[in-house]
């Protein structure tokens, strides 16, 4: 499987040369013998993008799917999807590109950071759930086609007022930097052996709203990660739909 980035630049351009790009995607997977192609562009219409791509992005979605069946190749064509439904439902015709995409990878991830003003899960249960239904499913999606994202991850804030630690109390910025250098971000392993397994923690808890572990650090770093009970919720909710 190759993965291609960028594609506003092919989208907003005619037809024909939406055609030339698909048939190029093509050899070049028969060059190198990929299995397929993943489409990443993050995001249409809402980051660097313009209102054109709404329409235009399943029109070069379906000239590589059907340049893909002209080449006599099985090959996969797959989309990786944000888990905001802002994004979502501005930048993708989910109806539109579930007839051309074999499997969409949903990145459901991200959705509480140091970026915003109060804490929240990395990877909360709930607000996939609603995403997934409302934004996916509900848009000619079937469950087949979507692969669901975990992260590997842990993100960190601190908390404003350390008396109140758990999602929606206020946050001020990132909490502490892990091994990748990245504010506000630890890698799943390096919390697991220096915390979680050592007890090093102030109170590590699971937050049955979100179906993910808050832990607190140093009385402030509200850290929101999974651990194996939390990634099996996930996965079970993965399973009924």
């Amino acid at each position: 499987m190759t993965h291609l980035a960028f594609l506003s630049f092919v989208s907003q351009t005619s037809p024909a040369r939406r055609i030339k790009f698909a048939e190029s995607v093509v050899e070049f997977l028969r060059k190198y013998n990929f299995d397929g192609l993943d489409l990443d562009w993050e995001y249409p219409v809402t980051r660097q993008g313009k209102p054109e791509d709404y329409g235009n992005y399943p029109l070069l979605v379906k000239a590589i799917k059907d340049a893909f069946e002209a080449s006599g190749r099985d090959y996969l064509l797959t989309m990786a999807i944000p888990i905001n439904p802002d994004k979502l439902d501005k930048g993708y015709n989910m109806a539109s590109l579930a007839r051309s995409v074999d499997w969409f990878h949903l990145m459901s991830y991200d959705i509480y950071g140091a970026w915003g003003d109060v804490a929240g899960s990395n990877t909360d249960l709930g607000y996939i759930k609603k995403t997934v239904e409302k934004s996916i499913l509900s848009r000619g999606v079937s469950g087949e086609q979507l692969v669901l994202g975990l992260a590997s991850y842990g993100r960190s804030m601190v908390l404003r007022d350390p008396t109140c630690a758990t999602a929606g109390c206020p946050i001020d910025g990132a909490g502490m930097q892990g091994c990748s250098g990245e504010a506000g971000f630890s890698p799943l392993f390096e919390l697991m052996e220096k915390h979680v397994r050592t007890g090093n923690y102030d109170s590590l808890l699971l937050n049955p709203t979100t179906g993910s572990m808050e832990m607190v650090l140093q009385g402030n770093i509200f850290v929101s990660l999974d651990v194996v009970d939390t990634f099996e919720m996930k996965r079970d909710y993965y399973l009924s739909e």
